[in-house]
C-alpha cells in the first residue's frame, strides 16, 4: 500500500511540473492575461480535469511556482551565514554566495517573469522575503546604522541587481554577479552582523 502512495507522489510531482514547465514557456510567449487553462493543458499534454485536480486557476498556479522560487531564494540568501553566530561581510566567502546560482537554476521563471506585468508583484515578494530575513536572521551590530535602513537597502538593492542582471540576458556568470555583490558590500568591510537564533 505504501508503494502505491510513493507512485501516486512521484505521479502528482511530475503532473505538477509538467504545468508549471508549460505555464513558464506560454508566460515567455504571451501576457499572463492571455493565457488560458485550455493552451496549458494543451501544451502540458494533460487533461483540464487533471489541472484542475492541482489548482482552482491559472493564478493560483502562478502562485505556487512564486512561493516554490521565493523558498529557493530564501534558502539560497541563507546559505552562506548559516555557519557563523557572528559575522562580518568579509567573512562570507564568494563561493558560499548562492543567490545568483539560485537565479540561474530558475532561469526558465526569471525571464519569463521580468517581461510580465508580473514582475512588480514578484519583485514586491522577493523584497518582502529579504525584510523577513532581516527581521528573524540577523542583526546589523553596527549602533551607527540603523538595521532596518539596512535591511530596506538590501530588499531593494539584491532583487534590483537580479532584475537587471536577467533583463540584460545574463550575460555574466553566476560566480562574477557573487563577486560583485560581494565588492559593494565590502565598501563596508567592518560591518558585522549577529545572528539571531
Amino acid at each position: 500500500m505504501l508503494k502505491k502512495y510513493k507512485y501516486l507522489d512521484k505521479r502528482i510531482i511530475k503532473t505538477k511540473r509538467l504545468l508549471k514547465n508549460s505555464f513558464l514557456q506560454l508566460l515567455q510567449e504571451e501576457k499572463f492575461e492571455d493565457i488560458s487553462i485550455t493552451s496549458i493543458v494543451e501544451r502540458a499534454r494533460i487533461s483540464r480535469v487533471t489541472f484542475y485536480n492541482h489548482y482552482a486557476n491559472k493564478e493560483n498556479l502562478l502562485n505556487e511556482i512564486i512561493d516554490d522560487v521565493i523558498t529557493d531564494f530564501v534558502n539560497a540568501f541563507q546559505e552562506p551565514y548559516q555557519t557563523y553566530n557572528n559575522f562580518s561581510i568579509k567573512d562570507v566567502k564568494t563561493t558560499s554566495l548562492r543567490v545568483f546560482d539560485h537565479v540561474y537554476n530558475n532561469a526558465t521563471f526569471y525571464k519569463a517573469i521580468v517581461h510580465t506585468s508580473l514582475l512588480t508583484f514578484f519583485s514586491s515578494q522577493l523584497t518582502l522575503a529579504i525584510k523577513k530575513l532581516g527581521e528573524t536572521d540577523f542583526r546589523v551590530s553596527d549602533s551607527k546604522i540603523n538595521h532596518d535602513l539596512y535591511t530596506t537597502y538590501l530588499a531593494y538593492a539584491i532583487p534590483g541587481l537580479i532584475i537587471e542582471w536577467v533583463k540584460d540576458g545574463m550575460k555574466y556568470s553566476p560566480i562574477y554577479m557573487s563577486e560583485q555583490l560581494m565588492s559593494i558590500m565590502l565598501i563596508s568591510p567592518e560591518l558585522r552582523m549577529k545572528k539571531l537564533s
